[in-house]
């Protein structure tokens, strides 16, 4: 083999290209590329490998002359190499005071995720690398992160793509110097100005004086960091009723240090990227007292509500009724009304029944109907019960939690019988409601109303 083919960064490169995630064997990429040498290094691996990735380079213009001619060498080394390049200037409105690296990443990401849909590409590939992957693990100790994230930078995550991270600077700096890569440096990048060149400049050089080592055990933070994250989801999992609930006695059960890591983690498989409120999570002890059919605020967003043996995570509207009341004639029927996820249309009467359809005659059902909320005091009849039940009940009988009763509906007939009742949306449930025994068909229907559930 020569020199490339054994490189540290072309050993790594191609094993993350085996990765079963690409769906083809030439994915197309959007490659960002600053001109430094960590991604000229990318954007060679990618020539040598004969991908044609669109490269894009942005140009904020800190250094004035020196941030054009960054741009001009990554537009001249893309026309030798036949690559596709966009260079952007982003603008910044000046009434905005924040953090300006902040910035630039938004904006940055921003600007490949549309290009990104504008060529229809699969990934977004940068050019992080060990050293980076330690920042942003030591940025996060010193932030007072949790153990759980430590885990650092993800080389896959969505459509991101990092395959450099498993390999030092000092490997990318002998690698652009050993195959004659063009780079430029960013001698901004020299100064201590930002949290992560203080690290890089000052920090780093005693490290590897004092604490010989030092680059391995804080990479080591980031495996134990996943362990840590397994053990809290299986622990999690035992507590877990679905997606959006959990067992309270299994939860009050718990020691008080482990309540606030696992309850951020059921909250966290619910709703990903919304965040908690820290002063909750600090009184969370404050749950044992949460009688039935209680709320409390969790977040800006949500609240945690208690039924009987179990704690439901409700994004603050869910207490909000779905629709008040709506007519339809026959003919309205034909092409289908959609209400929440269920659909309900006429058909020819079927050979066989659905468990996960309400089927009923239509010509035991008088027109319009009438679809609204269920009000206290409802009765109907359930297909198979000689006598009539109320609707509240029929409703806690089927399981419906507490908190989701008020999104339930019922179909009226013309002449004041429910027809049916219709169960609130929920992924688990496969039948969408119950009919009256009073629209059952029969052996001489000939049409039907049909009401199923929308995937």
């Amino acid at each position: 083999m020569n020199k490339f083919e054994l490189s540290p960064l072309n050993v790594a490169f191609k094993k993350h290209l085996s990765n079963p995630v690409f769906d083809r064997k030439k994915p197309l990429f959007i490659v960002g590329v600053s001109g430094g040498p960590d991604s000229m290094a990318l954007l060679y691996l990618l020539h040598r490998h004969d991908f044609n990735p669109v490269v894009v380079h942005c140009n904020y213009g800190l250094r004035g002359e020196q941030s054009d001619k960054d741009q001009r060498m990554v537009e001249q080394v893309c026309m030798l190499w036949n690559l596709e390049c966009v260079s952007v200037k982003p603008e910044r409105d000046t009434s905005e005071t924040g953090n300006f690296q902040l910035w630039a990443r938004k904006e940055r990401y921003r600007i490949f995720r549309e290009l990104k849909k504008e060529f229809e590409a699969q990934y977004i590939l940068t050019a992080h690398h060990q050293d980076d992957q330690i920042e942003t693990i030591l940025q996060k100790i010193l932030r007072g992160a949790g153990i759980s994230a430590l885990t650092g930078i993800d080389a896959f995550r969505g459509d991101l793509f990092r395959p450099l991270l498993e390999v030092t600077k000092a490997q990318i700096l002998e690698f652009v110097q050993v195959f004659n890569i063009p780079y430029r440096i960013d001698v901004s990048n020299e100064e201590s100005t930002y949290a992560r060149n203080f690290l890089r400049n000052r920090w780093f050089p005693l490290l590897e004086d004092l604490f010989p080592g030092w680059r391995t055990n804080i990479l080591s933070l980031s495996e134990k960091a996943a362990v840590h994250q397994d053990l809290i989801e299986i622990a999690a999992d035992k507590i877990r009723h679905d997606r959006r609930s959990f067992r309270r006695s299994s939860f009050n059960s718990l020691k008080d240090n482990l309540k606030p890591v696992l309850f951020k983690a059921l909250f966290d498989k619910a709703f990903k990227k919304e965040n908690l409120n820290k002063g909750f999570l600090e009184n969370i002890q404050t749950l044992e007292e949460l009688h039935t059919g209680q709320s409390v605020d969790i977040s800006v967003k949500f609240k945690l509500y208690r039924d009987r043996d179990l704690y439901y995570f409700l994004s603050k509207s869910d207490s909000e009724k779905i629709l008040t009341e709506t007519e339809l004639k026959k003919e309205d029927l034909v092409n289908g009304f959609r209400v929440n996820n269920i659909s309900i249309t006429t058909d020819s009467a079927p050979k066989t029944m659905n468990s996960s359809e309400l089927v009923l005659d239509i010509g035991k059902v008088k027109f319009p109907i009438t679809i609204r909320n269920w009000e206290s005091g409802d009765l109907f009849k359930p297909f198979g019960m000689r006598g009539t039940q109320l609707v509240s009940d029929h409703l806690t009988n089927r399981k419906v939690a507490s908190h989701r009763k008020n999104k339930a509906l019922v179909m009226e007939s013309f002449d004041g019988m429910i027809a049916a009742v219709i169960f609130p949306p929920e992924k688990e449930r496969v039948q969408p409601g119950t009919i009256s025994e009073n629209v059952r068909v029969g052996k001489s229907t000939q049409q039907i109303i049909k009401i199923e559930i929308i995937q």
